[in-house]
């Protein structure tokens, strides 16, 4: 791999490092501090999810209560994070009814 390609491929890994960085400290923090302990639930091992984009299939890792609805964090295929509410999120492998 030639430098233009090492500089790319350590931009993607540093692209997925700060987006792990940013959704832990979404974990961590809300916009007035310090995030109450009842709001947050780990989920270890993570498990499989599908997410209502064309029920996308991805891994869910924790979730967080905001503005009073759970939101999953999920990473994709890709190891992109997203904050997925819980309405739209559903086990791996469920049919839609």
């Amino acid at each position: 791999m030639g430098r233009r390609g090492q500089r790319l491929a350590r931009g993607h890994l540093d692209k997925a490092a700060a987006e792990q960085m940013k959704t832990d400290l979404d974990l961590q923090f809300n916009a007035h501090g310090p995030r109450p302990a009842d709001e947050i639930r780990s989920v270890d091992p993570p498990q499989p999810v599908e997410h209502l984009v064309a029920w996308e299939s991805g891994e869910l890792d924790a979730w967080l209560r905001e503005g009073g609805q759970w939101l999953g964090r999920v990473r994709d295929r890709d190891g992109h994070l997203a904050w997925i509410p819980q309405s739209d999120l559903r086990p791996a492998g469920q049919e839609t009814p």
